[in-house]
């Protein structure tokens, strides 16, 4: 294993036997809940030779894209969980924890990571040059 995936993993709140994942994942989401918030757990695998590299050029983008497409923004990420499939065991780390170690690794920032790889909506209105007129639709008569 890369030695960054290695400390990526190594944020890992909890640790369970692969095998009982569909248990394992709900009492997660269950016992991480705050407030009747839903707790999302993100399901990804790692092969035993998984580099960081590859980590960051195939999964990254899929994972920022997600948690983007369902307003899991930083610095909280709405309560999501990364549930990582190793071999036998399945590692659980709060994406809070996750998102900026890898930024990290990668000299970036958790910002940059979404302006990179998120759906690229706007989080505020659209800016528009003083004066400029409103695009509105015409009048319907």
């Amino acid at each position: 294993m890369d030695d960054r995936l290695q400390k990526l993993l190594d944020l890992a709140f909890r640790i369970e036997p692969a095998a009982g994942a569909n248990s394992a994942i709900d009492d997660v989401r269950r016992s991480e809940s705050q407030g009747g918030q839903p707790v999302r757990s993100y399901e990804l695998v790692l092969s035993a030779d998984a580099t960081f590299d590859a980590f960051a050029d195939k999964v990254l983008p899929r994972l920022v894209y997600h948690l983007e497409s369902l307003k899991a923004r930083p610095p909280a990420f709405e309560g999501t969980v990364v549930s990582v499939f190793l071999a036998d065991r399945l590692l659980f780390v709060r994406a809070a924890d996750f998102l900026p170690a890898v930024a990290g690794l990668l000299a970036t920032t958790v910002d940059d990571l979404y302006r990179r790889h998120g759906t690229g909506e706007l989080r505020t209105a659209a800016p528009t040059e003083p004066g400029a007129p409103l695009a509105l639709p015409p009048k319907v008569k």
